[in-house]
C-alpha cells in the first residue's frame, strides 16, 4: 500500500467529521450559546483526528507514525467525553449513539493499527 492511499480507518474519520459538522449546525441540537465553547471545540477535535491519521499514514518513520495513531486515540476519548457531555447536558435530538460508535470504531481502528506499528519497529 502506498502512502497516498485512503486507509479504513481515515475513511471513517471522513464521516466522523461529516456527521459531527451535520449534527453540530442544527441549532435545535446545539444553541447558540454552546457555539463557541462545546461545539467549535467539538469539531476541531473531530477534524484532528482526521488529521492525525493522514499524518501517520503518510509517515514513513514508525515511530513517528505510532506518535500521531496515540494522539488520534487520544482525541478519540476526549471527543467521546464532549459527546457524552452534549448528551447529559443539552440531551440532542440526534443519534449520540451512532455518533458515539463511530467515535468508538476510529478508537478501536486505532488501537489495532499501534499494535500492528509497534510489532514492526
Amino acid at each position: 500500500m502506498s502512502k497516498s492511499e485512503t486507509i479504513p480507518v481515515q475513511i471513517e474519520a471522513e464521516k466522523l467529521c461529516k456527521h459531527t459538522l451535520t449534527v453540530t449546525n442544527n441549532l435545535n441540537n446545539f444553541p447558540k450559546k454552546y457555539r463557541f465553547t462545546l461545539v467549535d471545540r467539538i469539531v476541531r477535535i473531530s477534524f484532528d483526528i482526521h488529521d492525525d491519521i493522514c499524518d501517520a499514514n503518510n509517515s514513513y518513520n514508525m515511530e513517528e507514525r505510532v506518535w500521531y495513531i496515540e494522539k488520534a486515540i487520544s482525541q478519540c476519548r476526549k471527543m467521546k467525553f464532549y459527546v457524552r457531555l452534549c448528551q447529559e447536558i443539552l440531551r440532542p435530538k440526534c443519534s449520540i449513539e451512532y455518533w458515539d460508535q463511530l467515535i468508538a470504531g476510529i478508537e478501536k481502528q486505532l488501537q489495532n493499527w499501534r499494535t500492528a506499528t509497534k510489532k514492526t519497529i
